[in-house]
C-alpha cells in the first residue's frame, strides 16, 4: 500500500486500497491465464526447465517491481510475474514423486477421513 501511495495515483487516501487491489489481482490474472500453458510445457519438456524459468522470472520481476517508478510498471511486472511463474503445478508433482507416501501430508488427512 505504501508503494501505491508513493505513485500518487490515488486522489484520496481512501482510494489507495482500490488501486492496490488492481496491482494484487494482476498477478492472479496472469497466473490464471498462463497456468495451463505452463502445465503443457512441463509435460512436453519436463519440469526442470519450467522450474528454472519460473525461479528466474520471480527473482527478476520482483526486483523490477521493487524498483518500479510508476503505477503501470507495478501492474505490468505483477502480471508478468504471474504469467511467467509456472512453479506451483510442477513443484507439487515433483514433491509427490520425490517424497515417499508416508511423508506426504495428504496421507495423514486421508487416514482421518476414511
Amino acid at each position: 500500500m505504501r508503494k501505491i501511495r508513493d505513485f500518487h495515483i490515488a486522489k484520496r487516501v481512501e482510494d489507495i486500497g482500490f488501486y492496490a487491489g488492481y496491482v494484487a489481482s494482476s498477478y492472479m490474472l496472469g497466473r490464471a491465464l498462463a497456468s495451463v500453458f505452463w502445465g503443457i510445457v512441463a509435460d512436453r519438456y519436463g519440469r526442470k526447465p519450467v522450474i528454472i524459468i519460473g525461479t528466474i522470472a520471480v527473482v527478476t520481476l520482483n526486483t523490477l517491481f521493487g524498483l518500479g517508478v510508476n503505477y503501470w510498471m507495478a501492474i505490468t511486472t505483477r502480471f508478468l510475474r504471474g504469467s511467467l511463474n509456472g512453479l506451483l503445478g510442477p513443484m507439487k508433482a515433483y514433491a509427490s514423486e520425490v517424497f515417499p507416501e508416508e511423508h506426504q501430508a495428504f496421507q495423514c488427512f486421508k487416514g482421518i477421513i476414511m
